[in-house]
């Protein structure tokens, strides 16, 4: 919940989330989140990082901040994509 209102305080759109529990081993939920830009792509994944930190939650990982297109955002059992909605559709 703090990720998705992380990302809604900051006008982020079509937002899924994913129960993964029964399908995957890598993670229990997974969350894809969309943008209308670089700069929205990358100060969400930056809100998320700050108010995930403030209860006590870093990331194991965090891959793509440097475009700023798609950044992955892996915290054990939750997976975060966060996308432009052009680049969204292409994977998606």
């Amino acid at each position: 919940k703090v990720a998705i209102n992380s990302a809604l305080d900051l006008k982020a759109f079509n937002l899924k989330s994913y129960d993964l529990r029964s399908l995957s081993t890598y993670a229990d939920f997974a969350l894809l989140i969309s943008a209308s830009s670089d700069r929205q792509v990358k100060s969400v994944s930056d809100k998320i990082k700050w108010d995930m930190k403030a209860n006590s939650q870093t990331p194991l990982g965090v891959e793509g901040q440097q475009l700023g297109e798609w950044i992955l955002m892996d915290y054990d059992d939750l997976i975060i994509h966060i996308f432009q909605e052009d680049q969204r559709f292409h994977y998606y």
